[in-house]
């Protein structure tokens, strides 16, 4: 059972940018490649693997960059929350020990999208409210949310529910 489910996009401008990182990943190749092939028997294995690699995660940017969509979701259980299409945190109601509102920005969470801050984790596409999930092991989840109410009250809602145990 679905409690509480908010669906956010990032700015207009964020295709420009996975748009531009493809443009440079394509230029390295460009750069790399030919160099390469020209030379098969310089070609170290480690040096390929962190190219592909590389490439791999580059992609992976881009694709993030390019569909800029997040989704929280509060069940009874727990609060799942997707950088689609990838499940990026799934915390359980029993480790979480407070839920309060808050202000985010992205000089707090050292940029936007999902965001490793210390032992915080943000996700935020552009500043303003949020909630913030103080856990019992420490450290925090910050979700930024234009429905800050709606989610604490899901949250506080799914917590306080006899039948959860």
């Amino acid at each position: 059972m679905t409690l509480f489910r908010e669906r956010s996009t990032g700015p207009g401008w964020m295709p420009v940018a996975g748009i531009l990182t493809f443009a440079l990943l394509a230029f390295v190749a460009w750069l790399v490649i030919p160099e390469l092939v020209a030379h098969p028997e310089s070609m170290n294995v480690w040096l390929l693997a962190v190219v592909v690699g590389a490439t791999i995660m580059v992609l992976i940017a881009v694709l993030l960059l390019i569909m800029r969509r997040s989704t929280v979701v509060v069940t009874a259980t727990h609060v799942d929350v997707h950088l689609d299409p990838f499940r990026i945190m799934h915390i359980s109601l029993e480790v979480i020990e407070r839920v309060e509102e808050t202000s985010v920005s992205f000089a707090d969470a050292q940029g936007w999208g999902w965001r490793l801050a210390g032992t915080e984790q943000y996700l935020l596409w552009s500043a303003g409210p949020a909630v913030r999930l103080q856990l019992t092991r420490g450290g925090a989840r910050i979700l930024r949310s234009d429905r800050t109410a709606e989610l604490m009250t899901a949250i506080a809602q799914a917590r306080s529910d006899p039948r959860r145990g």
